[in-house]
């Protein structure tokens, strides 16, 4: 029926969406970490002077 292939497509397409999210927040999140590594190894570095 037309109904269980539209929801199969439905499905898809979300899962999709889905795993775009995670890897989008997994980015982010990584470039942020670096972000405040990067920053705290400035401090320690400006606290040696």
């Amino acid at each position: 029926s037309t109904n269980s292939v539209l929801k199969h497509k439905i499905n898809k397409s979300r899962q999709t969406y889905i795993k775009q999210i995670t890897i989008q927040e997994l980015f982010f999140r990584r470039s942020l970490f670096l972000h405040l590594k990067v920053r705290r190894n400035r401090c320690i570095e400006l606290e040696k002077f």
